[in-house]
């Protein structure tokens, strides 16, 4: 596999921005487009599971490389995931005390309790541990992704060969039959909007199932059924369903529990990095925004108290749609600044420790991981 598939780089940037949008539309009307967006979640874990695999599944052979691997993974999630969640904290709550100072009512200030500070520290808040959202709304998943690496490590370590395909196959069942289990118990599908959403309680297996359909993607793309669904036909079919999905899984019942398989085709079809729709996201404007894509994904949840506030007292069209406004643009600045300060500096940093600790194998470490 070449070291970047722009098409699918482009595509995690597109679903980032359509998470913004997800939360942008629980305080702003008019957002209907992306009343489904928390789906995108789905979509980033068969991602993440296809590039790992591509990446690493050959790589770990033993505790060395498997140490190698997680503390890359470390380097690569916890820098930004640490400070969103910081100024997810001492931002809204310094505006806080200042308004309490000025003898501003009904302020509610939010700091986390030592556990979710440790939680948040070893990155815990997606684990079935907590009864409640710790951190911003979207850190969960930054949590998941790390354990689940970790459960892929393990996997690579362990097993080899036909085994491993079966390996894929049981915790991708396993996962999805618990999310789908989960969801019908918890989430009424016919009362809720958001009927997959599961986060803080069974997130992780959304995790394990999409992870590991895209990591059995990844070991058999060369395989005639994958090869044939990236013929343009077939990819044009599949990305048209995975639409008709965001647009309408909250009005048709259960249909968001398809997520995960209908976005593990849409990854299949763009794995040559060729078609017409790889070309879209291949364009200037999706190429910086997959740049983007993860400081995007935890930086506009620093800002949604922010949008929230605003919007609730601002209500009319002209105020929606500047606030609207501001906040995407507010939350692109932040992003940019997040990913040239905090993301690729320290990511950068870990990897080149880890190359030199661990002496990484010759073929050099592959720019699909980052």
């Amino acid at each position: 596999m070449k070291k970047t598939i722009a098409g699918l780089e482009g595509m995690r940037g597109v679903a980032a921005l359509f998470v913004v949008l997800f939360h942008m539309q629980i305080s702003l009307p008019g957002l209907e487009i992306a009343r489904n967006g928390y789906l995108a979640v789905d979509l980033f874990f068969v991602l993440s599971g296809f590039v790992i695999a591509a990446a690493y599944g050959e790589r770990v052979g033993n505790l060395t490389d498997l140490t190698s691997f997680m503390v890359r993974r470390l380097g690569r999630l916890w820098p930004t995931h640490l400070i969103a969640n910081v100024l997810f904290y001492i931002v809204p709550g310094t505006f806080g005390m200042i308004a309490l100072a000025l003898g501003a009512e009904n302020v509610r200030l939010s700091f986390p309790t030592t556990g979710e500070a440790l939680g948040l520290v070893f990155m815990l808040q997606g684990l079935p541990i907590y009864d409640h959202f710790v951190g911003t709304l979207v850190s969960w998943s930054t949590s998941v992704e790390f354990y689940v690496y970790l459960l892929f490590g393990v996997v690579c370590l362990l097993v080899r060969g036909r085994a491993r395909t079966s390996a894929y196959v049981v915790l991708a069942a396993a996962g999805y039959a618990t999310a789908v289990w989960a969801a019908a118990r918890s989430h009424d599908c016919a009362a809720r909007l958001y009927c997959f959403s599961l986060a803080y309680d069974y997130g992780w297996a959304r995790g394990v199932a999409g992870f590991f359909l895209g990591a059995l993607i990844a070991d058999h793309r060369n395989a005639a059924p994958i090869v044939a669904i990236t013929r343009p036909a077939a990819q044009i079919v599949v990305f048209a369903v995975a639409t008709l999905l965001m647009m309408f899984a909250n009005v048709a019942y259960g249909s968001a529990y398809l997520a995960p398989a209908i976005f593990a085709l849409v990854i299949a079809s763009m794995s040559r990095d060729t078609g017409p729709v790889a070309r879209i996201f291949r364009a200037r404007p999706a190429q910086y925004l997959g740049k983007l894509s993860y400081s995007l994904y935890l930086g506009h949840a620093v800002l949604l108290p922010f949008l929230i506030a605003i919007s609730s007292t601002w209500r009319s069209p002209v105020g929606y749609l500047t606030t609207g406004a501001l906040y995407l643009a507010a939350s692109i600045a932040l992003a940019a600044r997040l990913n040239r300060t905090i993301e690729i500096p320290f990511r950068e940093k870990v990897y080149a420790w880890a190359d030199a600790e661990f002496q990484s194998r010759p073929a050099g470490r592959p720019a699909s991981d980052r």
